[in-house]
């Protein structure tokens, strides 16, 4: 039987991120693993945010599968046990890739984040799950089940994370704090009668709500009407070098560049050549950022040695080697030339 195109992009997507982490993954590679074309793995994920929102649901479903094969057992305490060493047996084959995971999710501008509105439904299927568990415990209902399950969510999270920094031998340490989840069991009843506690919780769905309200923004500008020397029309790579040089070469001159998106025009990774590093260099970015950003890509480069020589000599060519490469996407790429250009005065 044919295995399922997303469960194999799903499994060379993380054995790609446990060798190489997270940001140094670029799509192009994993379709080079998988052995597709970059368009045809785009057909199956729109990125690598979309096929870690699948990771997360492929793992929670499977979770909530085994946990529903015995169901709540009216103990939220030890329902919650349950349910963290299910879903820590199923993570413990991906612990270098969750833990470079674990960094995007704790960046709250990033589609990874658990409180993205990107997350939603990973989100409310894991508090939907424990709001059913404390409500047929009996401890809660209606909007006072969904705060008290909002506070397992945040428990459960800590949880993880505290595993992921388990170095104990067996994970021990892990072992005893579920230990002590059990116990929780005891205690959320009485949490109502805690002076502050019932709207403790509740103060988490109003970062939730305030996290996924309109955000007013300025508009962008969409005209200059104010005098300037030069506007350079487009704010990718080749925009910004020649922005860049312009200043360089007359530094009165009042140079705007205008972009009508804040998003590049191509999402795949791209190759920088030899060439663009010196123009990078030349505009003032040091090697070093791009280095701290992007994955090396050495290369060489064969020149002809003379006339009168075989192609076939070893002796024809002369060996020669060129500044380093990056593989690079183009959103970074554009935000550090963006800032760079700010910073040289241009608009």
């Amino acid at each position: 039987m044919n295995q399922d195109p997303k469960d194999r992009i799903l499994k060379a997507a993380i054995q790609l991120w446990a060798e190489k982490g997270y940001d140094q993954a670029t799509m192009r590679e994993l379709a080079r693993r998988v052995g597709m074309n970059a368009s045809g793995l785009y057909q199956h994920f729109a990125g690598k945010e979309a096929i870690v929102q699948h990771f997360y649901t492929e793992l929670n479903a499977a979770c909530r599968a085994a946990f529903d094969v015995e169901g709540p057992s009216g103990d939220v305490g030890a329902d919650l046990e349950r349910f963290l060493r299910l879903k820590l047996s199923r993570l413990d084959g991906h612990r270098s890739a969750a833990t470079g995971l674990l960094r995007e999710a704790i960046d709250p501008g990033s589609p990874l984040s658990p409180l993205h509105p990107d997350s939603d439904d990973t989100l409310r299927g894991n508090i939907d799950t424990f709001a059913a568990w404390v409500e047929h415990a009996g401890l809660a209902t209606g909007p006072a089940a969904l705060d008290l399950a909002r506070g397992l969510w945040l428990l459960h999270i800590g949880v993880l994370v505290f595993w992921l920094h388990d170095t104990s031998e067996g994970a021990v340490l892990t072992d005893r704090l579920l230990q002590r989840v059990r116990n929780l069991g005891q205690v959320l009843p009485f949490l109502g009668m805690v002076p502050g506690a019932g709207g403790l919780f509740a103060l988490f769905g109003d970062l939730l709500d305030a996290r996924r309200a309109p955000v007013e923004v300025e508009p962008a500008r969409t005209d200059v009407d104010e005098e300037v020397d030069v506007l350079v029309i487009g704010g990718g790579p080749i925009g910004c070098l020649t922005a860049g040089f312009l200043k360089q070469q007359r530094p009165s001159t009042r140079v705007v560049v205008l972009e009508a998106s804040d998003e590049p025009a191509y999402k795949v990774g791209e190759s920088t050549l030899s060439g663009f590093c010196k123009a990078l260099r030349t505009l003032g970015i040091r090697q070093e950022a791009l280095q701290a950003l992007f994955t090396t890509k050495n290369g060489l480069g064969f020149t002809w040695a003379g006339e009168g020589r075989h192609a076939h000599d070893a002796e024809t060519y002369v060996l020669e080697t060129f500044d380093e490469t990056f593989q690079v996407e183009r959103r970074p790429l554009e935000l550090l030339l963006h800032q760079h250009l700010e910073r040289m005065g241009i608009e």
